[in-house]
């Protein structure tokens, strides 16, 4: 039996909140679910992504919360900032300052007041429901006054000390465990990208971790000074690579696989976060109550096409070609629901959409750029 666009619309956006609480599962929020091992954790665009889908579950939202409360000091806030101005429209940009605002009561540091400075707004005429799917419970009695001076209006956030810290053994945190060691910089980042993969371009590091190719370029070649980072030529382009069998020693004694533990994948976070939530904000844009499927198709073509530049690569298998809707969100939950992002695609849909696993979309937003 065919399900109604509604229903299709509620089962992805179930199998996307499952998804997402998996990867908070895995660095100490507090979830049913647990994975063993999984994509590379990358703070920034995930806790992006938790924000905009964790209006549609208030849990989730706040659980993020809680974990910036404890390990909010391993968070890169400028790249946080860069990331979500580069969603544009799909991102509203006073929500990331009231989470910022939430953060200064309990973080004295420079890096959180700064942006909630920077993105309060002006005179607030009214307020908007942080979670708009509650309906007449959103309407509430005592409103979060942090929130509320951002323009939103939500219950009094309490910590529920739930969420842990930081478990550095495990190697999906190996992101944040450098920075924990290099300090909270961009090639903390980079020296992380290394160690999981033999060597990578200066472009292909710029895009995967969302800064400019300038900055990136600068940092790779004072680092290759001091003999860690090794270049190598690949024609006219350099690569860069690090002795991982050293590096993995040096972080967590020795490769992963002989200490009974998984390597992390890596993953474009940043596409991914940026393609779920353009066609998170489609959907739930749209009156689905009594629209049939074929209706639902038609509207959401141009969506769905749009949304494959955004994901590039991290978009689902086979869905290069022009498919309907409703077959291309099915295909994205059957990866969610295996707990992890989807596979690469084949070259062919590579070149198609600015050949994103060497160049990257020539509109990504990037840090310093």
């Amino acid at each position: 039996m065919n399900k109604s666009p509604k229903a299709l619309r509620d089962e992805f956006s179930q199998a996307v909140l499952n998804f997402i609480w998996s990867q908070w599962g895995q660095v100490g929020v507090h979830t049913s679910t647990n994975l063993k091992s999984g994509p590379l954790f990358d703070p920034e665009p995930l806790v992006l992504l938790s924000l905009a889908c964790g209006r549609n579950d208030p849990r989730l939202f706040d659980a993020v919360l809680d974990w910036l409360r404890v390990n909010g000091r391993w968070m890169n806030v400028t790249r946080l900032r860069t990331l979500a101005g580069g969603l544009k429209t799909n991102f509203q940009m006073s929500l990331l300052g009231a989470v910022a605002a939430t953060m200064t009561e309990h973080d004295v540091t420079a890096k959180w007041t700064a942006m909630a400075k920077d993105l309060k707004p002006g005179k607030v005429e009214k307020t908007e429901s942080v979670f708009p799917k509650l309906g007449d419970l959103a309407v509430v009695r005592q409103k979060d006054p942090v929130f509320a001076e951002y323009g939103w209006s939500r219950s009094p956030w309490v910590f529920s000390e739930k969420a842990q810290a930081l478990d550095f053994s495990n190697p999906v945190a190996l992101m944040l465990k450098c920075r924990a060691f290099f300090g909270v910089t961009m090639r903390a980042d980079i020296f992380a990208r290394l160690l999981l993969r033999e060597s990578l371009s200066v472009t292909e590091l710029a895009r995967g971790l969302g800064y400019s190719q300038r900055r990136v370029y600068e940092a790779l070649t004072e680092m290759a000074t001091s003999e860690v980072i090794r270049i190598m030529k690949d024609g006219a382009r350099n690569e860069y690579s690090v002795n991982m069998m050293a590096g993995w020693k040096l972080m967590y004694q020795g490769m992963p696989e002989d200490e009974g533990m998984t390597k992390p994948q890596v993953f474009d976070w940043c596409r991914f976060a940026r393609g779920m939530i353009f066609i998170w904000n489609k959907l739930f844009s749209l009156n689905l109550e009594a629209t049939p499927m074929e209706d639902f198709n038609l509207g959401m073509f141009a969506v769905c096409e749009e949304s494959k530049k955004e994901f590039g690569s991290t978009a689902p298998e086979g869905t290069d070609r022009r498919i309907e809707p409703s077959v291309f969100l099915r295909e994205m939950m059957n990866c969610l629901t295996l707990g992890t992002p989807p596979r690469k695609k084949p070259k062919s849909f590579s070149y198609a959409l600015d050949r994103p696993d060497r160049e990257g979309p020539r509109h990504a937003s990037r840090i310093g750029a």
